[in-house]
């Protein structure tokens, strides 16, 4: 599971770089040269999209989704047992559903043939970042507690983690 997330990891940092880069160049092009990129905007969201939605897995495993941590930090250990089961249980219901849901509207997109208006790329590739990002998350969480979490971040004095 932490070479699959260490190539989502990687994955989405190249996004980033890539469409950081791309922006940057097609605000040059329009701004300066007067010639914006077309397709530009189209690979941004595509690309945004996908980092945000693969990044869930990674933050599921490294137990950094949003949370109340001072809430969770003064719980006793029952609770804090419970609290985890229960995380666990929705993470599961929700995630299998979504993942499947994600996966009918892959098959739709690919039987259609649908593709994006500038670059024609397969809206199913796009769309598959939802099953991806579900299943990635839904993995995460069940083997969670079967390997040592990290340490949940404590927020010092200066307001940090």
């Amino acid at each position: 599971m932490k070479q699959i997330l260490g190539v989502m990891e990687t994955l989405a940092v190249v996004l980033l770089a890539g469409s950081t880069v791309i922006a940057f160049v097609n605000v040059v092009a329009r701004y300066v040269f007067s010639s914006p990129i077309a397709w530009s905007d189209e690979m941004n969201v595509l690309a945004m999209v996908w980092m945000v939605f693969i990044s869930q897995g990674i933050l599921e495993r490294k137990n950094d989704q949003l949370r109340l941590t001072v809430l969770y930090n003064v719980m006793g250990g029952k609770l804090k047992t419970a609290v985890n089961i229960l995380r666990t249980i929705l993470t599961l219901g929700v995630g299998v559903s979504l993942c499947y849901a994600g996966m009918e509207i892959v098959v739709k997109n690919w039987q259609i043939k649908v593709s994006t208006q500038a670059l024609g790329f397969p809206i199913w590739i796009a769309y598959f970042a939802l099953p991806l990002a579900f299943g990635l998350i839904t993995v995460a969480r069940v083997l969670n507690p079967l390997i040592k979490n990290p340490p949940i971040p404590v927020c010092d004095e200066g307001g940090g983690p």
